[in-house]
């Protein structure tokens, strides 16, 4: 799957959509590493890249609301 472009702003609702496709796909791991995984990789990548303070802050954001809406519509356990 291609990666993000965090040189343009990315919104929580594409976010979302990403980590429930992650999530969703086959593999040995469960949903919930598989949407672990993809968090790290998005993090790993916006701080792979040199952005102002202010529009790291809302990428960031952006990133974590996905990750807990995506978390919440595939009803996974938080406490796993």
């Amino acid at each position: 799957m291609k990666r993000l472009d965090f040189n343009k702003f990315v919104e929580a609702d594409f976010t979302y959509m990403r980590f429930v496709h992650v999530a969703k796909q086959e593999s040995q791991l469960g949903m919930r590493e598989r949407i672990d995984r993809e968090l790290a990789v998005m993090i790993d990548d916006l701080m792979g890249i040199n952005l102002e303070y202010n529009n790291v802050g809302k990428q960031v954001l952006a990133i974590w609301q996905g990750y807990w809406m995506a978390i919440s519509a595939l009803d996974i356990d938080i406490e796993d």
